[in-house]
C-alpha cells in the first residue's frame, strides 16, 4: 500500500505547485470517515486508488497513479483548499479478484470517501456492483469496456468514468474509417471481458451507423503466439481495415502473425496499444497503427502546464499523458465535489456522489475536454472529444486528419 500526502513547490505545476517528496507509510485508516485534521487544522479527506502497478497493464496503472498524485499535490498547494487530501493506493496486479479485495480494504479499513483507478475492464466490472452496494463514488480512469456506468437507477449509481469508453472510441473510429472510404472491417479481439465487450460495442455501433460491413470476427486468448488461422480466415474475407480489440502485447503478437502470412492491412482500434508496452514489443511492425486519443497539450487552457509539470516531476514514469490526464481530472473532480457539499468536516460518500452530478463548468480545472457529470450521464467524454493519431516511423503517435 502506498499513502501519499506531499508538499509542493510553488510556481511549477498546473495550478500552484509540483510535488517534491513522496512519503511511503502504513495504513491511513483510523476508524473515522475522512480522518483527523492536519497541521493546519484542515480535515483530511482520503481518496482510494486501485490500479495495476505491476505486470501486464502496469504502464497504464503507473500513469494513473502519477496523475492522481499530481492532482493531490496541486490541490494541497492551494491555501484556499478546504481539506488536506491524501491518496491511498494499492496494486491490483491486473487481477479482478485483487481489485475486489483492494476496494473492500480501502472502504472498510482505510475509510476512504471516494475511489479512483480501475485499469482492467474485468476489474471494473467487478468493482461496479461493489461500490454501488457500499455507496462510495468511484471514477475510473482507464477501463473502457463494459457497461460500468448507468447500470442502476441514477440515484444508486456510484460509478463514473473519466476516460474514453470503448463504445465512444469505436463509434468515433468507425466514423473515421468511413471518412477514409473504407467500408469492410475485420474484428480481431481478446477472448476476455475487455476484448469481447469491446468487440460487441464495435458491432453495435457499426449496425447503428450503417455503411460498414463486418466481414470477419475472430477471437484469441491472451498470450496466444500463433494467430495465423484466425488471421487467414479474416484475410480471405477481404476487409479494408482490421479493428483490433486486444491488449498491447497481444496486438504485437497479432502483427507478427500477420507478417508470417504476408498480410499487410491498416490496423485501427482502441488506446490499449498506446505506450511502451506496445512499442517495445511490436517494434517496427507498429508503424502505421491508428489509435484514438483525447489529450494533447492544446486540449484546454491547463493542458500545457499540466504536461510540463508532469514531465518535470515524474520523468520516465510519465509515459502515457492521456492516462495521467484522465486520472488528474478524476481526482480534481472528487475534490471539487467535496467542496460543494455544505457543512463542517469531510462530507459523506453519498453527499460527494450527489455533488459530482452537480458540478458546473469552471468548478474543475480539467486538463482534458471532459464535461461535468450529470445525474443521468456519468461519462465525462464522448466521441466528440476524440481525435485520431497514428504511429510514425519513430513509433511516436502523431495526429492525423
Amino acid at each position: 500500500m502506498t499513502k501519499m500526502s506531499r508538499r509542493a513547490l510553488p510556481g511549477l505545476s498546473l495550478a500552484l505547485g509540483l510535488s517534491a517528496a513522496l512519503a511511503l507509510a502504513g495504513c491511513a485508516g483510523d476508524g473515522t470517515t475522512g480522518g483527523d485534521g492536519d497541521a493546519d487544522g484542515k480535515p483530511v479527506i482520503r481518496i482510494g486508488m486501485t490500479s495495476t502497478l505491476s505486470g501486464a497493464g502496469a504502464d497504464f496503472g503507473n500513469n494513473q497513479q502519477v496523475g492522481a498524485m499530481q492532482a493531490i499535490d496541486d490541490y494541497n498547494a492551494d491555501p484556499d483548499s478546504e481539506f488536506t487530501a491524501e491518496l491511498i493506493s494499492y496494486d491490483d496486479k491486473f487481477d479482478p479478484e485483487q481489485v475486489v479485495n483492494n476496494v473492500t480494504r480501502l472502504i472498510n479499513s482505510d475509510k476512504v470517501v471516494a475511489l479512483t483507478g480501475g485499469t482492467s475492464t474485468g476489474g471494473c466490472q467487478r468493482m461496479a456492483p461493489q461500490v454501488n452496494q457500499f455507496q462510495v463514488p468511484t471514477i475510473t480512469t482507464v477501463c473502457g469496456g463494459g457497461d460500468i456506468t448507468g447500470t442502476v437507477d441514477a440515484a444508486d449509481d456510484y460509478m463514473f468514468r473519466a476516460s474514453m469508453s470503448d463504445r465512444s472510441q469505436s463509434r468515433f473510429t468507425l466514423n473515421w474509417i468511413k471518412d477514409q472510404g473504407w467500408s469492410k472491417i475485420a474484428i480481431i479481439h481478446n477472448n476476455d471481458a475487455y476484448g469481447t465487450s469491446g468487440a460487441d460495442a464495435v458491432e453495435a455501433n457499426a449496425e447503428d451507423l450503417g455503411g460498414i460491413e463486418i466481414v470477419c470476427r475472430e477471437g484469441f486468448n491472451t498470450g496466444d503466439t500463433d494467430l495465423t488461422a484466425q488471421l487467414s480466415k479474416c484475410r480471405d474475407a477481404n476487409p479494408d481495415v482490421i479493428y483490433q480489440q486486444a491488449h498491447a502485447n497481444d496486438v504485437s503478437l497479432m502483427l507478427k502473425s500477420m507478417q508470417q502470412i504476408g498480410w499487410d492491412e491498416p490496423v485501427a482500434g482502441p488506446w490499449s496499444i498506446m505506450g511502451p508496452e506496445f512499442t517495445e514489443t511490436a517494434g517496427e511492425l507498429g508503424v502505421g497503427a491508428y489509435v484514438p486519443n483525447a489529450f494533447t497539450v492544446d486540449t484546454t487552457d491547463f493542458s500545457a502546464a499540466f504536461d510540463e509539470a508532469m514531465r518535470a516531476e515524474h520523468g520516465d514514469k510519465y509515459t502515457l499523458p492521456p492516462v495521467a490526464a484522465f486520472s488528474y481530472d478524476a481526482v480534481r473532480s472528487i475534490l471539487a465535489a467535496a467542496e460543494k457539499v455544505d457543512g463542517d468536516g469531510v462530507p459523506t460518500p453519498q453527499d460527494i456522489q450527489k455533488a459530482l452530478t452537480e458540478l458546473e463548468d469552471g468548478d474543475v480545472p480539467y486538463v482534458t475536454s471532459a464535461k461535468p457529470y450529470t445525474a443521468d450521464n456519468h461519462e465525462a467524454l464522448d466521441e466528440t472529444a476524440i481525435f485520431m493519431t497514428q504511429y510514425d516511423d519513430d513509433l511516436v503517435l502523431v495526429p492525423v486528419d
